[in-house]
C-alpha cells in the first residue's frame, strides 16, 4: 500500500511540474507575441509620423482664384498639396450648369492659379467656334485665362477626352475654306436662313437659332449693330462678322 501511495505522489508531482512548465511557456509566448505586436505598431506609427512631417515640410499656402460655374467664386488660400477639385469644393462646389469635361480636376494647386469652370453653354459655343482645343495656360477664346484647362498637346489628355490629334488642322482648313467661299458674300440678318447665318465666322447652330428667335420676338433688325443684343453675340463676335452682314 505504501508503494502505491508513493507512486501516486510521484505521478501527481510530475503532472504538476509539466503543468507548471506549460503555464510558464504560454505566458512567455504571449508576452513575446505582445512585444512583437507593440514593436510593429511603433514602427507603423513612426512611419506615419515621418510621412506627416515630410508632407508638412513640402506643403505651403497658395492663393487660388476660382471663377465661373461655382457657387461662391473668389480667391481662396489653400495648401499646395490640394488639387483643383479641393479648390472647387472650397468655392461651394459646382453649379448645375457646370461642365468639367475639359477641366483637370486632379491637377495640384499652385500660387496665383486661376481656375475657371465652364458652363455647358460655353463648352458648346467653343466647340462650334473650333476653340475647344486651346492649350493649358492660354485663354479659351482669347478671353478667359484658365490654368486648370487640359493641355490638348498632351497625347494622353487628348485620348482621354476624345479629342483627335488632327482637330486643330481640320479647324484651320475648314476656316480657310469658309473664308474663301464666303469672302464676297453679304448675309442679310433679317432674311437669312439658319444655314446661311451659320456661314458667318463664329456663328454656330446655337447662335444662328438665337438670331432667328430674336427676329421673331423683336421684329427685323434696325441696324447691324443691334445683333449684339442677341444672346451669345458680343463685341468680339460682332467685330468678326460686321463686314459680312447687312439689313
Amino acid at each position: 500500500m505504501d508503494i502505491i501511495k508513493v507512486k501516486k505522489n510521484i505521478i501527481f508531482i510530475l503532472c504538476a511540474v509539466v503543468l507548471s512548465f506549460g503555464i510558464v511557456f504560454t505566458i512567455k509566448a504571449n508576452a513575446k507575441e505582445k512585444n512583437i505586436s507593440n514593436n510593429i505598431e511603433k514602427l507603423e506609427k513612426n512611419e506615419l509620423d515621418n510621412k506627416d512631417e515630410d508632407s508638412k515640410k513640402d506643403s505651403k499656402k497658395v492663393y487660388v482664384d476660382v471663377k465661373g460655374a461655382v457657387k461662391s467664386p473668389g480667391v481662396y488660400l489653400l495648401d499646395n498639396t490640394k488639387i483643383v477639385m479641393d479648390a472647387v469644393n472650397s468655392a461651394g462646389g459646382l453649379e448645375d450648369s457646370a461642365d468639367t469635361t475639359y477641366i483637370n480636376l486632379s491637377k495640384k494647386l499652385s500660387d496665383e492659379m486661376v481656375i475657371y469652370i465652364f458652363t455647358k453653354d460655353e463648352v458648346e459655343d467653343k466647340k462650334e467656334e473650333g476653340e475647344i482645343t486651346y492649350e493649358m495656360g492660354e485663354s479659351l477664346g482669347g478671353i478667359i485665362k484658365n490654368d486648370a484647362y487640359i493641355d490638348s498637346s498632351d497625347t494622353n489628355n487628348v485620348k482621354n477626352n476624345n479629342i483627335t490629334s488632327d482637330v486643330e488642322s481640320k479647324k484651320n482648313t475648314s476656316e480657310e475654306n469658309k473664308e474663301e467661299e464666303n469672302k464676297n458674300a453679304i448675309i442679310n440678318i433679317n432674311t437669312a436662313s439658319k444655314d446661311e447665318l451659320m456661314n458667318l465666322n463664329g456663328i454656330g447652330d446655337v447662335k444662328a437659332q438665337n438670331i432667328i428667335n430674336y427676329r421673331i420676338d423683336n421684329g427685323e433688325f434696325k441696324s447691324i449693330e443691334e445683333i449684339k443684343n442677341v444672346s451669345g453675340i458680343g463685341d468680339a463676335i460682332y467685330e468678326k462678322i460686321k463686314n459680312d452682314i447687312c439689313i
